[in-house]
């Protein structure tokens, strides 16, 4: 169960990967949530986190 208020940021970041889910190419998806995922760290000001995360190098089958 959600403890928190809801947050736009958030509703913003679901819409954009549900639109990702379904028949897609899953590489692209994927690919594209990662950067909705960091887009959302970002406004979270979590900035540091994502500057982490993209020098870590990715594989996507």
């Amino acid at each position: 169960m959600k403890d928190s208020l809801p947050d736009e940021r958030a509703d913003r970041a679901i819409a954009r990967l549900r639109e990702l889910q379904g028949p897609t190419d899953p590489e692209a998806a994927h690919s594209l949530a990662d950067d909705i995922l960091c887009d959302l760290l970002i406004e979270l000001n979590f900035d540091d986190v994502v500057a982490e995360w993209r020098k870590v190098e990715k594989w996507y089958a």
